[in-house]
């Protein structure tokens, strides 16, 4: 059996993406080989799946990764994914195929590749739709909508600088909430 430490160097040496030995870190994104390269198992917190060892690569977002034949979101195969144009959004917890988008594994149907842009927060859009993460903001005006930053820092996040408002021509939105009896002038 070839040591874990080993596949680790050799796996990060031959991946564009991150290693995927688990090595004890505690970070969840990662998986784990347990037996050789060619005939280990791969598992995600603890529970094994099949994927190819040869073409496993992690992707450097919480919980996506992909081999030759599937795409996988903490150890379940997205069954709608395409693995050869498979990417994920940078910077955020959206991923995209040729065809999709995905928030957190979750197929958002209906949004159109490429008009699709990433917003702060969480919150993202095509041309006639915006989200908040994997729900529709219903009723969100494409063209005016925008995330409103923080007058300072926040009690609960002092490294984020937007709080969760966003707004519109009609409306003040908290996270995919109208936000109710708000005067905006």
């Amino acid at each position: 059996m070839i040591n874990k430490l080993f596949i680790s160097i050799l796996l990060f040496t031959m991946s564009q993406y991150y290693p995927v030995i688990n090595l004890g870190s505690g970070y969840d994104l990662c998986a784990t080989i347990d037996g050789d390269y060619d005939n280990g198992t791969i598992s995600y917190e603890n529970k094994n799946f099949d994927a190819d060892i040869k073409t496993f690569k992690v992707f450097p977002s919480i919980g996506y990764a992909k081999d030759a034949f599937h795409v996988f979101y903490e150890g379940i195969i997205l069954k709608d994914a395409d693995p050869k144009s498979f990417e994920f959004i940078e910077n955020s917890d959206y991923a995209k195929d040729r065809k999709s988008i995905f928030y957190a594994g979750t197929k958002i149907e209906g949004i159109a590749i490429n008009t699709f842009k990433l917003l702060p927060n969480g919150y993202a859009k095509d041309k006639n739709k915006v989200l908040y993460r994997k729900s529709i903001v219903e009723g969100a005006d494409v063209k005016t909508f925008e995330v409103i930053k923080t007058s300072g820092p926040s009690v609960y996040n002092d490294f984020n600088e937007y709080s969760g408002y966003a707004k519109d021509k009609k409306n003040i939105y908290y996270y995919d909430k109208v936000v109710q009896d708000v005067d905006k002038a």
